[in-house]
């Protein structure tokens, strides 16, 4: 629609700018109307003097000469023109003809212009103000002929015009009755739009409702599933370190594993407790895998201390039991030594010492059985025994007993009884020494 009127404005301005150059070349012709009608009329004689059946061609040239140098008139251009006349009038009364147009240079053409006779100069002059007269009338000729042509096409160009702004018009009232229905749609609209504000107000309310109760039921979803979880892996754990912790060399680990175990669980139910009240997260998956995540790096790190701590106790274990045993069995490795001794002994002494050996080994091996009797009932009561052969050899009755043979023993198999029993004997006497009883009989 712009373009069109762009359009339509410009051809006005076309046609004003004609119509006043026009009044003025208007104006100019009637100051030299006189000028306008000579020049009609030679350019009539022209024209007439071109359809001469034999000096038609020069005549024709020359209007053609006139009507191509009267667009572009100057000086040279019409001395041109006069001396092309010259020439054709010249050849048609019989003179001789003087071709200066020909020469393009002003001195040579002014030399040519000087060298004519008088009567060829006269027309020379002559048909240079004739030219000029001529000319004038071209012009005015185009002039109106380009005015006239513009005119019509501008006068179309307003008629199409006319018809857009009609049809404009037309569009124009129809946009303005689509306008005022817009105006009615939309004040019926805007009560639309406050309806629906109003209801999406009470939507909202609802939904923040229903929001918090969402997010309080993922809170105690997650808190759940957190709980599922920790029963499952502790129940798991449980069970894994009794039985890691079944045999005697593991099973000192056993209270220090469950110990990180409790500690673990309730660190994982304050984390779970802390994240739910201090972490604001509205998307439950990222809540829940910020919790998992932190749950699982406390469970590897109790996986990671309960490995230490079951090396520890697995490489560092001590066997009480199999040291008593040890201990036990050099101590019975001793007794039957001592028992091989007092075999010996027995070997040694006369016949009626019979009695006292044999009642010195029954007590030894009563008072065998008495001490593994009291190491046993010791280890079942969970106390450390003792070994200690103090009371042993400090039976009364057995001391007196080898105090009493210990003269009739020969000098070869006689050894330190009073050292077996704590005591001490003197290596200097000899009194109540086999030989010294020999000696006194």
């Amino acid at each position: 629609m712009l373009k069109k009127a762009g359009q339509m404005l410009m051809y006005v301005c076309i046609l004003f700018v004609s119509v006043c150059a026009y009044d003025d070349f208007h104006i100019n012709r009637e100051s030299n109307k006189e000028m306008i009608e000579q020049g009609k009329a030679q350019y009539q004689l022209l024209k007439e003097r071109g359809s001469l059946p034999r000096y038609g061609d020069c005549w024709k040239r020359a209007v053609e000469h006139v009507n191509d140098g009267c667009r572009h008139l100057s000086e040279d251009t019409q001395s041109d023109i006069a001396l092309h006349i010259t020439n054709c009038f010249l050849e048609m009364s019989g003179h001789e003809t003087y071709n200066c147009e020909l020469d393009k240079k002003p001195n040579l053409r002014g030399i040519c212009i000087n060298s004519m006779s008088d009567r060829a100069f006269n027309v020379y002059t002559e048909f240079y103000t004739h030219t000029q007269n001529i000319c004038w009338f071209l012009r005015g000729q185009i002039w109106h002929e380009t005015i006239s042509e513009n005119t019509f096409k501008v006068g179309k160009q307003l008629e199409v015009s006319s018809k857009t702004q009609q049809q404009l018009l037309k569009t124009q009232q129809e946009s303005l009755e689509l306008q005022e229905k817009m105006l009615k749609h939309g004040k019926f609209l805007e009560a639309v739009l406050e309806d629906l504000y109003i209801s999406v107000r009470a939507h909202q309310e609802l939904l923040n409702v229903m929001s918090e109760s969402l997010s309080r039921l993922q809170t105690w979803i997650v808190g759940e599933i957190s709980w599922i979880d920790s029963i499952i892996f502790y129940i798991s754990a449980i069970l894994f370190i009794l039985l890691l912790t079944s045999t005697k060399r593991t099973s000192e680990s056993r209270l220090t594993l469950f110990l990180l175990v409790f500690l673990n669980f309730a660190s994982e139910r304050f984390l779970c407790v802390f994240v739910r009240y201090f972490y604001s997260e509205p998307n439950i998956d990222v809540f829940y895998i910020h919790i998992y995540n932190s749950v699982w790096y406390l469970r590897y790190c109790m996986v990671f201390l309960s490995v230490v701590v079951f090396a520890y106790k697995f490489y560092h274990h001590k066997d009480l039991t199999e040291q008593n045993n040890d201990l036990l069995r050099k101590l019975s490795k001793k007794n039957d030594n001592i028992l091989e001794m007092l075999s010996n002994i027995k070997n040694k002494l006369n016949k009626s010492d019979v009695d006292f050996e044999i009642e010195s080994e029954s007590k030894n091996k009563s008072f065998i059985k008495e001490y593994r009797y009291s190491y046993e009932n010791n280890l079942s009561n969970g106390s450390t025994p003792v070994l200690n052969n103090t009371n042993y050899f400090n039976k009364s009755d057995i001391k007196e007993n080898l105090v009493k043979y210990s003269n009739i023993l020969p000098a070869k198999h006689k050894f330190p009884l009073n050292e077996i029993s704590n005591g001490r004997y003197n290596l200097r006497s000899r009194h109540g020494t086999p030989e010294s009883n020999q000696s006194s009989q």
